[in-house]
This record gives C-alpha cells, sequence and structure tokens, in this order.
C-alpha cells in the first residue's frame, strides 16, 4: 500500500537556475473520515488536521511522508486514495488500526463543532531522510501517540527542523494542567509554533493574545504563529510582532483553515533558497501574507479542500518578489 513519493520534483518556490528542490517533511499525526453535518446535509470527506497539512504540501509539490494508523476498510481505502491523488508518502505499517477514525463535524454558522470515535493503535515512527518534521493534534496529546513523538523527537539531529501545531479538541485532553505541560514540553523541543486563538484560550485562559505569543516564543521557538480567523494572524520571532488581517473571502466554511495557514509555513520552510527561519524577523511580514492568502482559498470552499499548486503560483511569484533584494532579482521560474 506504500504511496511513492515523486521521484524527482523540483522547488515549488524557484528563484531561477540556483534553486534547490524542496525539502522533505514527514507529517505525523491523526487521519481520519470526517462526518459532515450541515443542517439536512451530510458527507463523508477525508480529515485530520496532519493528513490535511500532509495533502496541503502534497497538493504544492513539496515531498512528504505521513506517519498515521487506518483500517483495512472502506474508509481506510477513502483515505488511501486521497492520498495517493495528492502524492503523499504513507508507510505499509499504516494499515493497523481496528477501525478508521471518524469525527463528526457539525457546521454551526461557519463554525464546526465535532464528535470523535477514534483508534490510533500503531508502531514507532520510523524517520528516514526527511529535514522537516510536523507533528501535533489529537495524536500528541493521547497514547500511544505521545510515547512515540517523545522517542521520535529525542533523536532527531539539531539540523532538523521541527514544527508543532496543539490543534486542541478539549473534550479528547487529559486534565488540564498536565495538558499544558505536555504542550509547553513540545514547545520547547520546536522551531515553529502554529495554534488558533480557540487553542491559546484554552490553554491560557488568563491570558490574551499577545501574552500568550510572549510566553510561547520563551520556550525557544523561532517562530510563532497565532491563527485568528477573520482577525487574521499574529506572529511572533524574538522580541518582534507582526499583525496580519485577514484577507477578504467569500466564506463557506472554516474547516482545513488552519491547516491551510501550517502547510503555507511547511512550504516556505521547505525552500531550501530561502532559509526562512535564518531570515525570520525580517520575513514576518511576508511570511504572513503568504499563509493568510493560502488559507483564505480554502475557507471559499465546503470542507478541507487545501489548495493545488496552481493556485498558490501568484502567491508563491508575491513572495518571491517581496523576499529578494531589487539588487540580486533575477528571473524566476515556477515548477
Amino acid at each position: 500500500m506504500g504511496v511513492p513519493m515523486r521521484p524527482s520534483e523540483g522547488a515549488t518556490i524557484d528563484r531561477g537556475d540556483k534553486a534547490q528542490p524542496s525539502a522533505a517533511v514527514l507529517v505525523v499525526g491523526e487521519s481520519i473520515i470526517d462526518q459532515i453535518v450541515d443542517g439536512e446535509r451530510r458527507v463523508e470527506v477525508v480529515g485530520g488536521s496532519p493528513l490535511n497539512v500532509a495533502v496541503g504540501l502534497g497538493r504544492c509539490h513539496i515531498p512528504v511522508r505521513l506517519h498515521s494508523a487506518i483500517a483495512q476498510d472502506a474508509r481506510g481505502q477513502k483515505i488511501v486514495r486521497h492520498l495517493q491523488e495528492a502524492s503523499v508518502a504513507m508507510d505499509d505499517s499504516a494499515l493497523s488500526a481496528s477501525r478508521t477514525s471518524t469525527a463528526r463535524v457539525d457546521v454551526l454558522d461557519a463554525q464546526p463543532g465535532y464528535t470523535f470515535a477514534l483508534d490510533f493503535a500503531g508502531g514507532p515512527i520510523r524517520h528516514g531522510s526527511e529535514e522537516i518534521i510536523h507533528f501535533g493534534s489529537i495524536y500528541a496529546f493521547t497514547e500511544p501517540g505521545t510515547t512515540h513523538l517523545q522517542s521520535l523527537l529525542g533523536q532527531l539531529s539539531p539540523e532538523t527542523i521541527i514544527t508543532f501545531d496543539p490543534n486542541i479538541r478539549p473534550a479528547l485532553m487529559g486534565p488540564h494542567p498536565q495538558t499544558v505541560s505536555l504542550f509547553e514540553s513540545y514547545c520547547a523541543l520546536a522551531d515553529v509554533v502554529k495554534l488558533s486563538d480557540e487553542d491559546a484560550r484554552w490553554l491560557y485562559p488568563n491570558d490574551d493574545e499577545r501574552a500568550v505569543l510572549d510566553r510561547i516564543t520563551a520556550f525557544g521557538p523561532r517562530l510563532v504563529a497565532l491563527t485568528r480567523g477573520s482577525r487574521g494572524a499574529g506572529l511572533a520571532a524574538g522580541n518582534h510582532r507582526h499583525d496580519e488581517a485577514a484577507v477578504s473571502a467569500q466564506l463557506v466554511d472554516t474547516v482545513g483553515a488552519g491547516d491551510t495557514f501550517m502547510a503555507a509555513l511547511l512550504i516556505l520552510l521547505a525552500s531550501r533558497n530561502d532559509h526562512v527561519l535564518d531570515r525570520v524577523v525580517d520575513l514576518l511580514p511576508s511570511i504572513a501574507r503568504f499563509a493568510t492568502s493560502m488559507a483564505a482559498i480554502t475557507v471559499r470552499r465546503r470542507g478541507a479542500d487545501l489548495p493545488l499548486f496552481e493556485e498558490i503560483v501568484e502567491l508563491c511569484e508575491k513572495w518571491v518578489q517581496d523576499t529578494t533584494p531589487a539588487a540580486t532579482m533575477s528571473p524566476h521560474r515556477l515548477t
């Protein structure tokens, strides 16, 4: 059942003849079938925050592998096909769950509510040659995911870029103090942390958003992003802060918007030409603009339907224009 990665991918963001292929990404976390209920309309679609991020990367030509757990049932096969269509690699060992996990998503005034039935059985995480590791969501806060992640993160080289999105689901979390402690331990290992305003309110109910950014930045991440839905996003790097307004969009629903924002950050991190973390302070406005613009594409349609590469070509061109000094700008191509 292994889904092969494309053998030779060009750089998603290409800066001309010196462009290097994108770095490969390992995404760790749950694959779920979302049972979307919107009034009388009911439909089952593939979901799960880590899976959505992986699909977003695969659709945009980033080499990506997903560590997850699904069953050999009809829903599991639906997930496999979805990953194949996006060129996301998945290990044969993924077929280890007794049933494929589901989440009932009730869409109310464009804001989703969730009810879960989960099975995250699976073995240790295999780390290959991927230069970037992304993890988070339910898998990171429930067993056996927590144990497997802690083992993986303790073995990585300092050169590996680690990104984390908690995607908190309160009904599935353990006691609040222990969950916050685990969250903070992950933040201390991560280079990039992305969370939503809802995550922030649950984790730190007595802090405003600026205080949350300050608190998380103090654990050591080089970039922290706090998404705020229709209010845009706030980014932090060291002592520097940037607020970005949301891009105007005809809202259908918000499912997948945060995952798209995370995928956008990973697309930029995977560009070996841009050295985003080395220049993160100077790039904060451009990073925020790219990620909010990409998320605005997803909210215009139903479900977690992340953008195809063809839909972000103009965003990539704008990124190159914004982040290349005029004196060194050269013709570029996009693959």
